[in-house]
């Protein structure tokens, strides 16, 4: 992430600390970022920037990126989890995509340069400001493979799966799916918009859940002359969340398991 503050959050290795700075006290804040993330994360409440600079940092935010490698490294190490940037609203699977393969164009261009362009660096600054929000939030990273075997709320694991089928759907409709079309399509799936389902309960209310947490995004159409409908496309948590190239193969085994019935 760029911003004002510091040029990134890269390997920090050739910082130099400030005088009144020791390692133990990036440690020390280290830990306490770790703490605070973790936290939030109870609550579902991305962590702002900000509120690392007052409750961690406190004083000298050019030892940001210091402190928040090594806060990642106890989170991968003692956790599997990864603190990762909030997308901001408005975000979408195409937008992250570029950016990745900026980012890819561009540490190819370092390794043939010691120092990058100003051009470079300038087009580094206008893509990250594009989809940042100078917020994190936490992401599991354990192999799927091995989540296999833990115990989960019967309640979240539910509403997991349905959360999946809604992605799954407005991915295939080109990321994009008008509200009326999505009820329809689950009730494909035994879940009507005015009946109590007997694990979800109310649909309605479920997805207004999902939009709030940040799973959804719902939008009002802003075309002059037409009716007013709105839709669904994924929100900022989902893409952290959910990466594409687990959705789509969530997608192919659906797809394997309904021909063995055909």
């Amino acid at each position: 992430m760029v911003d004002e503050d510091s040029e990134g959050i890269s390997t920090q290795s050739n910082f130099k600390l400030p005088i009144n700075i020791t390692q133990e006290d990036i440690e020390k804040k280290a830990v306490d970022l770790v703490r605070l993330a973790l936290s939030n994360n109870v609550s579902d409440v991305p962590l702002k920037r900000d509120e690392i600079r007052k409750k961690v940092i406190k004083e000298n935010m050019r030892i940001f990126p210091v402190v928040f490698e090594e806060a990642q490294k106890i989170l991968k190490n003692d956790y599997s989890m990864e603190l990762v940037e909030y997308p901001t609203r408005g975000t979408t699977i195409h937008s992250i995509n570029q950016n990745k393969n900026s980012d890819t164009q561009r540490d190819i261009q370092s390794t043939q340069s010691s120092q990058p362009s100003s051009s470079t660096q300038t087009q580094t600054k206008k893509t990250s400001k594009k989809y940042t929000s100078n917020s994190y939030i936490l992401r599991n990273i354990i192999p799927g493979k091995l989540r296999r075997g833990f115990i989960f709320e019967k309640q979240d694991y539910q509403l997991h799966g349905l959360l999946i089928i809604i992605l799954c759907l407005i991915y295939v409709n080109g990321n994009r799916i008008k509200e009326e079309s999505l009820y329809r399509y689950l009730e494909k799936f035994g879940i009507y918009k005015n009946n109590k389902h007997k694990v979800f309960g109310d649909i309605e209310k479920c997805i207004t859940q999902f939009t709030q947490k940040g799973y959804l995004e719902k939008e009002k159409s802003t075309i002059p002359n037409e009716e007013v409908f709105y839709s669904y496309k994924w929100g900022p948590r989902s893409l952290v969340e959910f990466p594409e190239k687990n959705l789509l193969n969530f997608i192919k085994g659906v797809i394997i398991d309904i021909k063995k019935y055909l």
